[in-house]
């Protein structure tokens, strides 16, 4: 039986605990609910509504919306129309769609009419929607519109839901959803639903095992809007009508579901709807519909918090509130949020789908703002701390299991009474498997987690249904799954396997063979090869020892610690060693040798605890799933009691001996990551130099760049199917150099535009009009014509798109590195400005000045708000600055400025300027996008129909556009043919229009410039407005019509859409080059009397 501590029961607590029974009450008033047994989730949303003038629903991209006052109707319609259609009580009907207005509608309705819902992930495989729709008797689906077809041989009716298309407006593509909706008719004789009825099916992994389906009834759900979101909002003084929630969270989910399907309807809060989450759309669509309230998960909160700080906080102005849930947070991303959005409140919530996310939820007041807690207990809601090991009841301070009971716990398991009995007893507590304490003033917080379910950005994955999965491979014996710890993801599935003798099975094969059964965040990301898998007598996985052994595979030999006489190299022994020592004497003190940072607004420390017995720092605590936390401090010191040396702890041999190994390790690991990038990078350098002087001995004109670029992809590729190893080896020995590129990739293009003012200034005014509209005109048509080809060319060949991979951002730009440079310039111009020829000529002189000029300009540039950025790119700021300088320098050495932008880019390889500088890196920057292709791979693969086909016909297009628009507006002959390649690089345009007599080269590099800076201006928002959301249409959308400057500015902010920048590049070059060339031979050929055809005289001017 469950007793107390004998120290519990010597203590005075605070009237919310019970020394006698261990049971935690909540500190909130106990809120009556409903009584009536007969009444349903829908009807009590929508018995005192009043918000018939409020908007509900807006779909956050295409604006459309429903009030509501449409709400109800359109709920009943659907119930209707499912009843017409058989649907009756009972009846379960699987969901399985994204985020949209439709979501509510289509569940509401499905609970009026008395039936139950089934929610399930859209990416989920055909294979894992068999097997929910076998678990929970589904018996219709509704399905995206797009994947309809996908779904038809499940055996059950399948309904096409549009994603954002108006409901007012039908439509053949989703006939049968549209006379679902207006199906003109009631439900007839409303059945007979009682509170205790199952509304919905929500599958969970439980504590422990298999995928479980969680049975939630009416009144859980009626609970669940009256103690976690009525109360919530009940807090605070502002109306909740005038509350606008950003629904980015997946409605599938119980939290997402909670929210923005069931609870807000109940406030008269409007939901702006987020199919996906993209952090920078996502900031967006906060200043455009003025959201005040923002649920998120960790990996949400960490996006968010990085983007605010890129725009100096001017953004998001509007948001009051950000709530964080689903997955544990670390103290480290809670400060980093809390000081760079002060005016935002922040709070975290505990839930479950076994407790209809009804648990805890944060509160902040003017004597308390304890941001790493998980908040106090809700209203009705009893706890109890339980020792997982002895079983004993724990006080306020104590670590133990956290149980739960009040009306939000589920019914049961779905036909698994044994699952059932196990988590929830028979006295209605429930267990959920996650270790908690409470403080003093009854806030809780998690330390640690029981359970063996992984959370990967705040999605479920049961280790058992992956292991399911690699166990059916012929060639595995055995295998297991456990969590690692990953920071921008929370954990990701780790798989151990043991391979048949003899087999030739490798990592990425297991990978491949996952990937293909399951839904995509349910991939293994690692596979460890190993004899054996542990097991207890009884068979159980000893995941524990997996996570020990997984430690010491990723982070021994990282740091050591003096225990006694053993040295210790393994995380989860120091954590075990340390949980032990806590276990057994409550008198420990985890302590930092570091500062503990503090927060701006309260000036305590986040995550502190001083209670009478325990002194806790949850941002130092160590666990034994999270041995990265470890390394966010220098060493661990225990506190001075009698119980650390009676463990023979040195505490004087762990600070001293670990802060020196730390530090020197520090500075070696630094050396040899500069070292790293150096030769990286100089390999990269060289390879350019050798190809350049390779084409230039062989008379090619042609971007010896370009060449590289497809072979050192295509080596990648042969290596990536021949010795993957060798692959995964080149990619991670030339991240340093391609994250340097990347991370000054405009810089690179810059040069061109610094100088356009020599290139225009000889062009007559009229003429430079007529270029100008063709110019800009003409970026904006080739942009529309590439991005809708490829999606065109994507729908006819039925090509699904799948996410791309993640791609490694660059770290910001620091004061000391500003401070750097203007040192840099400020010393050069001065010594430029009194020594005109110190570094032996004039050019050479003013380099150092008009290179830092740009990098200035680029670092102020990326520094500006986002809202300036949209009207002023980082790219334009550069150049400006490098002219601004060149002025001044011409001003005060009175020479003037065309001299001085003469030696910027003087194109003399003995006596360069700062601009050759800068563009002697072009070439490496190509080769560089070798890399990137090669890890959006399987997407250029899957794509290349709509690469390949919208490249061509977008180059086609702009050449042929350009020379007719020409004509149309009487443009000289000679000044059309020198804008004809606006489109490409400017050193392959000037190399093609050397084959043509009469153009002006000058004219030809000023237009390519000039639509790269129109591209990277407004690229952007041109691909928002026309929703062209996926990368792979971005990227070639944008290479395609303003090339490098383009490029260099959307991948600045959307590293994943480079790798298709880069091939639709590459490719614009080569036909480009190709149609042009063949021009210049039908002018030859018209020289000699062959005729010509008729598309090659269209591009005669």
């Amino acid at each position: 039986m469950e007793k107390l501590t004998a120290t519990a029961s010597k203590t005075t607590f605070p009237d919310w605990y019970s020394p006698e029974t261990g049971i935690y009450s909540s500190k909130h008033p106990t809120i009556p609910l409903p009584a009536d047994p007969f009444l349903d989730v829908v009807s009590f949303i929508f018995s005192h509504h009043n918000h018939n003038g409020r908007t509900a629903l807006i779909d956050s991209s295409s604006g459309i919306s429903i009030s509501y006052s449409k709400i109800l109707p359109l709920v009943k319609s659907v119930a209707s129309g499912l009843s017409n259609m058989g649907i009756k009580q009972g009846d379960v009907v699987l969901l399985l769609l994204p985020n949209s207005i439709h979501f509510p509608i289509v569940f509401l309705g499905v609970l009026y009419l008395g039936g139950i819902v089934s929610t399930m992930n859209p990416l989920s495989s055909e294979l894992e929607v068999k097997k929910r729709i076998t678990d929970c008797n589904a018996c219709i689906a509704f399905v995206e519109l797009k994947k309809a077809g996908k779904f038809q041989p499940l055996g059950i009716p399948v309904i096409g839901v549009p994603e954002n298309a108006n409901l007012d407006e039908k439509s053949n593509d989703f006939e049968a959803f549209y006379m679902l909706l207006y199906s003109k008719g009631d439900v007839g004789v409303k059945p007979v639903i009682r509170q205790q009825d199952t509304a919905a099916i929500m599958y969970s992994s439980g504590t422990t095992a298999a995928s479980k389906g969680v049975v939630l009834t009416h009144r859980n759900f009626i609970s669940m809007v009256e103690l976690f979101v009525k109360f919530e909002a009940s807090q605070y003084e502002y109306s909740s009508t005038d509350n606008v929630y950003l629904a980015v969270l997946p409605m599938f989910h119980i939290y997402g579901l909670s929210l923005f399907v069931v609870g807000l309807l109940s406030l008269g809060s409007s939901i702006v709807v987020m199919r996906k989450f993209d952090v920078s759309e996502t900031v967006k669509v906060i200043e455009r519909y003025g959201v005040t309230h923002f649920p998120v998960v960790p990996p949400i909160l960490t996006a968010l918090t990085r983007t605010a700080k890129g725009v100096c906080g001017n953004s998001l102005k509007c948001l009051k509130l950000v709530s964080c849930g689903a997955a544990p947070l670390f103290a480290k991303t809670i400060q980093d949020f809390v000081e760079v959005l002060p005016h935002v409140d922040f709070i975290q919530g505990y839930g479950l789908t076994e407790s209809t996310a009804v648990g805890t939820r944060g509160l902040n007041t003017e004597k308390f703002q304890k941001y790493s807690s998980i908040g106090l207990l809700a209203p009705n809601i009893e706890a109890k701390v339980v020792d997982w090991i002895a079983g004993t009841l724990l006080p306020p301070g104590g670590s133990g299991e956290l149980w739960i009971r009040g009306p939000g716990v589920m019914k049961e398991y779905l036909n698994d009474g044994e699952a059932t009995a196990l988590t929830i007893d028979k006295d209605g507590w429930l267990h959920t498997g996650d270790v908690v304490y409470t403080d003093h003033d009854g806030y809780l917080y998690v330390v640690d987690r029981l359970k063996e379910i992984i959370k990967y950005k705040g999605f479920q994955i049961a280790p058992a249904d992956l292991e399911a999965v690699l166990i059916s491979h012929c060639e595995i014996l055995d295998a297991a799954v456990i969590p690692a710890i990953d920071k921008e993801c929370g954990e990701i599935p780790v798989a151990f396997v043991v391979k048949r003798q003899g087999s030739m099975l490798t990592q990425e094969a297991i990978i491949n063979y996952v990937a293909e059964q399951v839904a995509p965040y349910k991939k293994v990301r690692k596979v460890i090869f190993t004899q054996s898998i542990p097991k207890s007598a009884a068979g159980k996985i000893l995941r524990r020892e997996l996570k020990c052994s997984l430690t010491s595979k990723l982070y021994s030999t990282q740091i050591q610690y003096n225990i006694g006489v053993k040295a210790v190299t393994n995380f989860d022994h120091i954590a075990q060693t340390v949980q032990i020592c806590h276990h057994h004497s409550k008198q420990f003190s985890f302590k930092s040798q570091s500062p503990v940072k503090r927060n701006s607004r309260t000036k305590t420390p986040i995550g502190v605890y001083n209670g009478s017995q325990n002194v806790y720092n949850q941002s130092y605590l160590i666990k034994p799933w999270a041995p990265i936390r470890v390394l966010e401090h220098r060493f661990l010191q225990m506190g001075p009691q009698e119980t650390c040396s009676s463990r023979g702890i040195s505490k004087k041999s762990m600070s001293s001996e670990g802060s020196t190994s730390t530090s020197s390790s520090s500075i070696s690991q630094k050396v040899i990551g500069v070292l790293h990038l150096l030769v990286s990078l100089g390999i990269i350098l060289a390879m350019d130099k050798l190809l350049k002087k390779a084409f230039m001995a062989a008379a090619i004109k042609f971007p010896s760049a370009l060449f590289g670029m497809f072979c050192i992809f295509s080596v990648l590729v042969i290596l990536d199917v021949t010795i993957p190893a060798a692959a995964t080896s080149l990619m991670n020995f030339f991240e340093p150099a391609l994250l340097f590129i990347q991370r000054w990739l405009p810089l690179f293009y810059v040069p061109s535009l610094v100088v356009l003012p020599l290139s225009v200034k000889d062009i007559p005014a009229a003429s430079g009009v007529k270029i100008c509209f063709i110019t800009a005109g003409g970026w904006l048509a080739s942009l529309c014509v590439a991005g809708f080809t490829a999606i065109a060319v994507r729908k006819m060949v039925k090509t699904e798109m799948t996410d791309a991979e993640p791609m490694a951002k660059p770290s910001p730009f620091s004061p000391l590195e500003m401070w750097a440079w203007s040192g840099v310039f400020l010393i050069s111009f001065v010594v430029a400005l009194l020594y005109r020829t110190a570094l032996g000529t004039a050019a050479r002189t003013c380099l150092p000045f008009l290179l830092a000029s740009t990098v200035l300009g680029y670092m102020v540039g990326s520094g500006l708000p986002s809202g300036v950025k949209k009207v002023f790119h980082p790219i334009i700021c550069c150049a400006l600055s490098a002219d601004f300088a060149a002025l001044a320098f011409g001003y005060l050495s009175q020479s003037g400025l065309d001299p001085v932008l003469g030696y910027y880019l003087t194109k003399v390889s003995s006596n360069p300027g700062a601009g050759d500088v800068l563009m002697g890196f072009l070439g490496s920057v190509i080769l560089s996008f070798s890399f990137s292709m090669f890890k959006q791979r399987k997407l250029v693969k899957r794509h290349a129909a709509e690469i390949f086909t919208s490249v061509i016909v977008s180059t086609l297009f702009s050449l042929y556009s350009t020379a007719f628009v020409g004509r149309l507006v009487e443009l000289e002959p000679a000044l059309t043919v020198s804008i004809l390649p606006r489109c490409i690089t400017v050193a392959l345009a000037l190399s093609i229009v050397s084959f043509f007599e009469g153009a002006n080269s000058s004219l030809t590099a000023a237009v390519v410039v000039v639509t790269g800076l129109i591209g990277a201006n407004f690229v952007q928002a041109v691909l928002d407005k026309l929703n062209f959301r996926d990368p792979i249409a971005r990227g070639i959308a944008t290479a395609s019509s303003a090339h490098g400057l383009g490029t260099a500015a959307l991948s600045a902010k959307e590293p994943e859409a480079l790798p298709f920048c880069a091939i639709a590049y590459a490719l614009t070059d080569f036909e480009t080059r190709r149609v042009l060339e063949s021009q210049e031979d039908t002018e030859s050929d018209k020289m000699h009397g062959i005729p010509s055809s008729s598309s090659h005289q269209a591009l005669s001017p």
